[in-house]
């Protein structure tokens, strides 16, 4: 599956990144899985500080 990149002046992609996004990607298609919002990720490690 071809995707489309959203910056078009970005650094070019090594083969190895591109395999992860795609495969990060699948996951999140087949799963529906969003995680958890930056602001909760951010209190969480504040907390732990």
């Amino acid at each position: 599956m071809q995707r489309k990149t959203c910056q078009q002046d970005a650094p070019p992609l090594t083969n190895e990144q591109k395999f992860e996004l795609d495969r990060r990607l699948d996951a999140y298609e087949k799963d529906k899985i969003k995680g958890r919002e930056a602001s909760e990720v951010v209190a969480s490690l504040k907390e732990r500080l």
